[in-house]
Formats: C-alpha cells, structure tokens, sequence
C-alpha cells in the first residue's frame, strides 16, 4: 500500500511539473511582448512582470517540492496562509501567480474593495468574489496564459488532484470511507464463515433439515445439509472474489437465506437476512465476526420484515491486496451479539433462591484443618457475559444456607443465549475477595420451547447439584481447578445442592437487581423438601486396561450419589459402598485386568431423595422407543448390505413404523403425568414446566407419528428405499433423544471413583 502511495504522488508531481512550467514560459514570453506593444505606457508594466516571473517561479519550485511529502504535510501545507494577502494552496498555482502579474499594490486594492479596477492595458476588470473555489480571479490580459487555461479546467484538475491525495491517504486507514469516489478496481475477497443456527422454527408436519444458501451479487455459495434438528452446526467458511471499486463493493450486502431441504417437498424457506458489505469494511480489521443474525419470515413481495424464526451465527471479513487480513475468521464466545432483533420484547426473568443443602463440611470452613469461623456464602445467577447479579452472603455455620432473595434480570426474547449459570460465591468476611466455589448451568433449551405452541423459560421449583474438585488431590494443577470451579471442566466431588424456582414475566426492568422474597413463596417451598427412600444397585461385570503402575496394588471402586456413600458427609447412611479389593492380573498383552470372573461384585446405597417418579417414568419410556427404532435400524442396514430379498427390508421398516406409533401413543396414555400421580402413595408437585413439558412432547409424538405413517404409504422405488428408509427412521430416534432431556430430574450422578 505505501508502494502505491508513493507512486501516485510522484505521477502527480510530475505532471505538475510540466504543465506548470509550460505556463510560466508562456506567462513571462506573453508579459514581455505587451510591453512591446503599449510602449512607454506600458514600461512599468514590465518591469513587474519580470519581478514577478522570478519570484513566481520560486514559489513554483517550493511548492512542486511539498508534492513529496506524506499526505499530512501536504494538509498542512494546503491551511497555512501566504505572507502575502493572496491565500497560496497546492493545486492553484495558475490562479495564484496570474494574480500577481498585477503588482502588490492592484492586488491589494482588488482585495479591499468592491469597485472595478484599471489593469496594465487599459481595460476594466470585475472581481468575482462569489466564485466557487473561493479565490479571487482577475480579469486574462491579452493572449496571456489566462486565456488559454480556462476556470473549469482548472478546478477539474485540482479536484482530481485533491481526490487522489485524499485516496491515498486513506486507503492506508483502515477506517476509509466506503463510498470515497474513486474508480480503481481491486481484487477484492470477501469470506463468509457459517458457524451454526439456533431455535430454527420448521413447518407443521415437515421434518427440518436445514441448509443456508449466501449470495453476494450474482455469486452463490450453499453449506451442506443437516438433517433432523433445530440447531444445526456447519462451521463452513465459503469465499467470494470481486474484481470491483470499493464504492460498488460497498453497495453490496451478503444474503443468507436458511431452507429446509425435504426429500418429497420443494425447499422451505426459514428465514432470510441481509448484511451490508460496507458495515463490514468499516469494523476493526475489516471484519465482523461473531454476530447473531436475527432471521426473519419473508413475504411474497420479497420483505424480510416478518416476525423472527431463529438466529444465524455467522462471521465475515474483507481482504485485498496490501491488507493484513486474512480469510480465518475466529471468534470467542463473549465477542457475539444480536443483529436487527429491533422487534424483540424485553421480559423480567426471575429467579428464586431459596436455600443452599448439604453443603460440605471442608468447603464451608475453606478446607482448613482447625477453622476458627465458617465462611459466607451467596448465589451468582448470570446470564451471558455481562448481565448477571448476586444475592446477599449469608453464614455458612450449618449444612443448610437460607438465602430467600430473588433475583431479576432483565431477558431479549428472542434470546440466543444457550445456558444460564449459576455459582456459589464464598468470601471470608464482609470486606474480603469473593471466589468461586462451584458453577452448575441450565441449558436453555431444556427451559423453553421456541415455535406458535412454544413457552418462555421456566424451572423448578426444583434442585440443582453442584459439583467441584477434588481437595484432597495435590496433583491438580491450579488452572485445572479453576476450570472445575468455573464449570468448564468435568468434577468428581459432590459439593451441595440449590432449591430454586425460574420465571418469566412481561415486565419490564433497567438493570439487574435483588430483593426479598415474599413470605407466601418461602412458605410453599416447603413441600419440595420432602423425600421417600430410594436403592442404588451398582454391578460390576469387568474392569480392564488398567495401568500396569497399579500391578502390585489392591484395588477397590467405590460408587456414590450425591452425599450418601460420600465419605465427606458422616451423617450419611452407611451402606456397601465398595468393592472388595483385588490384585490385577495381567491381560497377555499389556495392561491389567480385575480377576472377578464369573462372581461380580454388587453395590448398594441407601438413600434418600424428593419424589420425582412420574418424570423418571416418562423420559425412561421415551428413551425406550429411541432404542428400538435404532436396533431396528441396525437390522436394516443389515438386510440392505446383504442384497437379501427386497421384501424382507420392507418389512423391517414396516415393523418399526408400526411399534413406534404403538409405542408412543401407550406412552400418552399410560405415562403422563396426571396418571402417574394418581397412582403413587407420596404424589409429585407438578411445576409450570412439567405441563409445557409434557404437552411439548406429546405434540412432537403427533407429527412423528403423521410423518412416519405417511412414510410407509409413499410410492417408492425400491433402490431409494434403504437410503430413505434409514434417514426417517434415524431422524425420529433423534428427536426422541431432545425429547428425553428433563432439567427437573434433580437426582445427582452416579459417581465411581
């Protein structure tokens, strides 16, 4: 780029050069054959006029030397003011020196009045004083240089100088203007990156199969299909070269238009949207990485002002000749944000923090062998990166922490935030550092429903279990603990667990706050708090690849869940938390194996946790379904990779078809909610989010069920049908997978150590 700064301006400089002592020569031969002409009259006339040469072809050679020098020198020469009353800028050169054939004396009377003056030869000469360059233009004497250079040539040589100057200088910005006037063409490369999409809202009965199709121009560019899901991850990077101006590049804008693609049905489209290529130059290194691209339903006119049908994460950036970019467009997760989401309605979320149980001993007291006084603590509710808020520190004295505060914050609906997260803070005393003691997250996903049938999030009241390091292991790197503090890496220790309750409400607030929670709201919390006796049967049938370090050591697995068969916890019910211990005996090739054989070791836990039968039961039926369409599948495969008799693979499709239907609709009959509950002696307390929930699901029972049915009924050619055959299935095992999620399935994992 300074290689072509440079350049320019020595091509500028040297056409000045030319033209401006081709008119001095012409200037000086024209003077001095005038006073030839007029005589005596005329002899004065001379003699200023050959002063005047000299001097001006001075000034012409200074100001030919400030053509070199960096574009904020030239500035600077162009403000400052001549000694003299004429303002002298780089460009006017004829004006000003054909102004000073007059004398000082007639230019300093031309400037200080308004009246006509008399010039050398005898004629008269207005002044314009309203030209539209600003400066002040003496009537041409005869056959001079004046008249042979017209004013309009040379304003259009100064403005095409001018603008040359101005280009250069700011091509090497990176904040140059997008619609500069300029007509060089580069080799412009613009790259897209199609990262993922979320909360994509399909058809009623249609599969989604999303695929997003960018235009820029004439130029198109599709990412591969994703088939059977609402949040599709690409993660393609697609490029598109324009040998264009910069103007023309700037009138552009990116297209991205999401489908979805069907086997029997012409494309849907989703949702559009339309980014401007000159918001794209003028971001920080000419690229916009990162944003969430609000997409709309587009009218038969062509508008995309509809109402949102999901978002778009995409990054795009602009690279050319002499640039620093590049076409890799990374980004972090903190660096996105929502694009045109003007129609999103702002909503209160609350959350309800009731109490913190079974908080750990050696977490309350900092993992200090003789504590003096128990740490405080508080809950950290954030959404995002930025927008989060903090409940008052209470005493950790005891294993139970009453907080009762609730939290509200302030929630864009549509939101492309994925996971709420909530800590546990603790600090010393009131004036001491806050830390982080352990970090759960809720997925957003499993909170709300997106669609016409949809709902906003919602949880609880319900546990959340924390987990975190382990304190007595000392080979743990300080940034690895870290990572488990902040819920970023797996944990093994059970640290405690949090009641809470999730709302949202159309209300509208600034900032986040807290504030104490009605009587009414902790009076009712306390039914969640009942449990019934649950057994954990642990069954060990081989244990295999173990390091050959362990050789000549006992080894003994130990299972627990949450507090019980927890060392940590004394109060626990003692159960048959361990295996017996063994030596390992080697395997023949290179490690280690446990000698049980045929005698399996079995473990039990006694434990005690709320009542939540009906949602155990109905994810577990769900999940059985998903199992047999897969095993099904394999067995499929199976026929159609042994060109067996085309028959026999119908009739494995079939078979699946049919029990699945069966299936799914014993499960809305027999498995819901309400006819759990009138069943069990200790009845669950449904929340908000187990009726969307359930009504959520049996919804998503009916169009799989219309969509497989309609499957079987479809002609079909045979050599289409394995291919056919298996992507339905496999997308109605997948959808039942989402379907299996319950966040309010509160009982903490089973951990084997």
């Amino acid at each position: 780029m300074k290689k072509l700064v440079s350049k320019t301006k020595n091509k500028i400089a040297e056409k000045m050069i030319k033209k401006e002592i081709e008119k001095m020569e012409s200037g000086m031969m024209g003077g001095g054959g005038g006073g030839e002409d007029d005589g005596e009259g005329t002899t004065g006339g001379e003699e200023t006029d050959g002063d005047t040469g000299e001097g001006r072809f001075s000034k012409l050679k200074n100001k030919i030397k400030g053509l070199g020098r960096k574009p904020s020198d030239v500035r600077a020469a162009v403000s400052k003011k001549s000694k003299s009353e004429t303002d002298i800028e780089p460009g006017e050169t004829d004006k000003e020196t054909d102004g000073e054939t007059d004398g000082e004396g007639g230019m300093e009377a031309a400037e200080e009045t308004d009246t006509p003056i008399e010039t050398t030869d005898g004629s008269r000469s207005g002044v314009d004083t309203g030209s539209e360059d600003g400066y002040n233009t003496p009537a041409s004497q005869n056959n001079s240089s004046y008249e042979s250079d017209s004013g309009t040539e040379a304003e259009e040589r100064k403005r095409l100088k001018v603008k040359d100057l101005a280009l250069d200088e700011e091509l090497a910005k990176p904040e140059m203007e997008i619609f500069l006037p300029n007509n060089r063409k580069t080799k412009f490369t613009v790259a897209v990156r199609v990262v993922d999409a979320m909360e994509l809202q399909g058809f009623e009965n249609q599969e989604l199969n999303p695929l997003v199709s960018v235009v820029i121009g004439k130029k198109c560019r599709k990412t591969r299909l994703v088939r059977g899901t609402d949040n599709p991850v690409w993660d393609q990077t697609m490029c598109f070269k324009f040998n264009t101006t910069l103007e023309e590049l700037g009138s552009k804008g990116v297209e991205f238009n999401v489908y979805s693609a069907g086997s029997f049905l012409r494309n849907s489209l989703i949702g559009a949207f339309r980014y401007d290529l000159s918001l794209v130059y003028k971001a920080p290194g000419h690229k916009s990485v990162g944003k969430w691209l609000a997409l709309r339903s587009v009218s038969e006119e062509g508008d995309t002002d509809g109402q949102i049908r999901g978002f778009l994460r995409v990054c795009i950036g602009i690279t050319f000749p002499g640039s620093n970019g590049s076409t890799s467009l990374p980004f972090r997760e903190d660096q996105c944000e929502v694009v045109s989401a003007a129609d999103s309605v702002t909503y209160r979320l609350q959350v309800r923090v009731f109490k913190i149980l079974s908080l750990m001993h050696r977490v309350r007291y900092g993992n200090v062998k003789t504590p003096k006084a128990a740490l405080m603590f508080a809950v950290e509710v954030c959404i995002g990166e930025k927008t989060k808020c903090i409940t008052k520190f209470c005493e950790g004295d005891e294993e139970n922490i009453a907080i009762n505060e609730e939290v509200l914050l302030p929630l864009m609906w549509p939101t492309v935030t994925r996971r709420i997260r909530i800590r546990i803070l603790s600090k010393k005393h009131k004036k001491a550092r806050k830390k982080v003691v352990a970090t759960a997250w809720l997925n957003m996903k499993s909170l709300c429903q997106s669609g016409d049938n949809g709902y906003l999030p919602l949880f609880g009241p319900s546990f959340i279990n924390f987990f975190g390091p382990d304190l007595d292991t000392k080979d743990l790197a300080n940034s690895e603990i870290k990572k488990m503090r902040d819920g970023e890496s797996e944990c093994t220790v059970f640290y405690g667990r949090l009641l809470c309750d999730l709302d949202c409400e159309s209300a509208r607030i600034h900032r986040p706050t807290v504030r104490d929670m009605p009587t009414a709201a902790v009076n009712a919390s306390e039914a969640f708090y009942t449990h019934r006796h649950y057994t954990l049967f642990c069954t060990f049938f081989s244990a295999n690849v173990i390091n050959p370090e362990f050789k000549m050591n006992n080894v003994q697995y130990a299972i627990s869940i949450g507090e019980f068969g927890n060392p940590e916890y004394d109060y626990a019910l003692k159960s048959t938390d361990r295996t017996l211990q063994s030596m390992p005996i080697y395997d023949s090739t290179r490690y280690y194996a446990m000698p049980w054989g045929t005698h399996k070791p079995v473990c039990e836990i006694q434990c005690s946790w709320e009542e939540i039968g009906p949602r155990i039961a109905q994810s577990s039926a769900i999940l059985r379904v998903s199992r047999l369409l897969k095993d099904f599948r394999e067995e499929a495969e199976l026929r159609a990779g042994s060109n067996s008799d085309p028959g026999a693979l119908v009739s494995v499709i079939v078979n699946a078809i049919d029990e699945a239907i069966v299936a799914l609709r014993w499960i809305e009959d027999a498995c819901g909610y309400k006819t759990l509950i009138k069943g069990s002696a200790d009845p669950m307390w449904l929340t908000k989010l187990d009726s969307h929930l359930e009504q959520a699901r049996f919804a998503k029972f009916r169009q799989l069920e219309a969509r497989l049915d309609g499957f079987k009924y479809t002609a079909i050619e045979y050599e289409q049908m394995d291919e056919g055959a298996l992507n339905k299935i496999t997308d109605a095992a997948r959808d039942l997978d989402d379907l299996i999620v319950d966040a309010q399935i509160s009982i903490p994992d089973v951990l084997i150590l």
